[in-house]
């Protein structure tokens, strides 16, 4: 049995045409273990944690792309006319305060900033977040 040495590129050349197919099938193994050698020997204690969670999380994420995802389409609708509301809402009052503040890109942006500032510390504190 031949070992592959992927850090040589020209490793191919020496094999016939079914032994370089059955070599680059094998690839997916080599390069993928090669791969976790050099990322193991680099995580840290919370790295390591952090990984374990995210391929947990593989198992859920593949089932759901498999199956699909239920959708309550009232919910949705309901949700979507809520966050359209809000857009116009804040539209409205964008648009009311660059009437009130002229067209001056400088100005408008320096007070646009100021008012979207302002906005979102007091969404904020009406949420009981601090800022």
């Amino acid at each position: 049995m031949r070992l592959i040495k992927t850090s040589n590129p020209n490793w191919v050349d020496s094999l016939t045409k079914k032994q370089a197919d059955y070599a680059y099938n094998a690839l997916d193994c080599c390069v993928t273990a090669e791969v976790h050698d050099v990322l193991d020997a680099r995580h840290t204690e919370n790295s390591r944690r952090i990984y374990a969670f995210e391929r947990a999380c593989q198992l859920p994420a593949f089932t759901m792309q498999v199956r699909g995802v239920r959708v309550d389409e009232e919910a949705r609708q309901a949700g979507m006319a809520l966050v359209e509301a809000e857009g116009k809402a804040l539209q409205g009052t964008v648009d009311e305060h660059a009437a009130t503040h002229g067209s001056d890109p400088f100005k408008y942006g320096v007070s646009l900033s100021i008012f979207l500032f302002a906005l979102s510390s007091a969404d904020q504190s009406s949420s009981g977040q601090k800022s």
